[in-house]
């Protein structure tokens, strides 16, 4: 039986594959974004980086406009104008905030 190469031994529980044939144990290296995230169950902050989770940061972003926007005036006297120009300063303001989030995640986490 082959000796399991000293890089793989943290990684036995999740990420290998057993060759029972020919009695050998490959692992598969981690990739850049698993080495630099941390597990999820450990880490408060969610995942930013990624394009799902901005999509559902911009739509329920521009949900709360809408909603705000039909509060602030009846619906007969609904404002085009008022919605762009309230969605511009809140997605500003939403996309950097997830921007420096993203950038300072693997900081945070220590």
């Amino acid at each position: 039986m082959m000796a399991m190469p000293a890089d793989c031994m943290h990684q036995i529980a999740d990420n290998y594959t057993s060759c029972h044939m020919k009695a050998c144990i490959i692992c598969r290296r981690p990739t850049r974004h698993e080495m630099l995230s941390t597990p999820d169950d450990e880490f408060f902050l969610p995942d930013l980086c990624q394009s799902q989770s901005i999509l559902f940061v911009v739509l329920i972003t521009e949900l709360l406009v809408l909603v705000m926007s039909l509060a602030s005036s009846s619906l007969a006297a609904f404002s085009w104008g008022e919605l762009g120009i309230n969605s511009l300063f809140v997605q500003w303001i939403v996309l950097t905030s997830a921007g420096l989030l993203c950038s300072l995640r693997s900081w945070l986490a220590g």
